[in-house]
């Protein structure tokens, strides 16, 4: 089991230890010690915080690890799967799961990247066009701030990055998914439910024989999902939900 954090491609305190409390739960869980049996938690280097005042002692001019932008980021999570597929030799039979542009980094992946494809992947409250998310929120400068950070200012740059307008002529690694899994909160206050809905089309409009396309509704804010929960998070549910239909399957 592989997690990528969230964070908007910049925010320091949303790291991989994001993924210890929904870690807790699923170890918690009789049904799913035989079928999950270790579990990873991916960083990756990180852009510039947004020009705003509040942010300003979050800036390290000096520190290259955190003033980046795309593709460094999936550059980062690429090579951190390569190293857990060699080092454990599980091949394809691991879940993928990434929270809002966490869930963007797992679905950019390319088959050309040099891993094996997951046997399941699910996308949390994820952000898959960076273009309508931001119109979604133009009067939140926040929004445009993150993505030129991450990607420049150039917005046809932005499509060719997200998941949903991205174009490859060797595929994505979701593609050839067992399970693809879309999870979404309609009480998210930062990511819009459209994101969800279009994405769900386009999973939905080059299937695979065999393969589950599924969407999984959530409750809770966007980082209540894996923040909150006294006996589980909303997104050890998920993973639940994906790993048990790989069971079935």
């Amino acid at each position: 089991m592989e997690y990528i954090h969230g964070g908007a491609w910049w925010r320091p305190m949303i790291t991989a230890s994001s993924f210890s409390l929904t870690v807790q739960h699923l170890l918690s869980a009789p049904s799913l010690n035989s079928r999950i049996t270790g579990y990873a938690s991916i960083n990756y280097r990180l852009s510039t915080p947004p020009p705003l005042p509040q942010f300003a002692q979050l800036v390290e001019a000096d520190n290259p690890a955190r003033n980046i932008k795309h593709p460094a980021h999936l550059y980062d999570v690429v090579s951190a799967i390569k190293y857990l597929q060699k080092m454990y030799d599980f091949t394809d039979n691991y879940v993928f799961a990434g929270h809002s542009c966490g869930a963007t980094l797992a679905f950019q992946i390319s088959n050309n990247a040099g891993i094996e494809p997951p046997a399941g992947i699910l996308g949390v409250e994820g952000i898959y066009d960076l273009g309508r998310l931001r119109d979604d929120h133009k009067d939140i400068a926040m929004y445009q701030y993150f993505t030129e950070s991450a990607f420049g200012s150039d917005e046809a740059a932005w499509a060719l990055a997200s998941p949903m307008t991205q174009t490859s002529e060797s595929g994505y690694v979701w593609e050839k998914a067992k399970v693809v899994a879309l999870a979404q909160s309609d009480e998210d206050e930062l990511v819009n439910i459209s994101q969800e809905e279009v994405m769900l089309q386009k999973v939905c409009s080059s299937p695979l024989q065999g393969r589950k396309d599924i969407a999984i509704q959530l409750t809770g804010k966007h980082d209540e999902i894996w923040r909150e929960g006294e006996k589980e998070t909303q997104l050890k549910v998920a993973i639940e939900q994906v790993v048990n239909l790989l069971g079935a399957m």
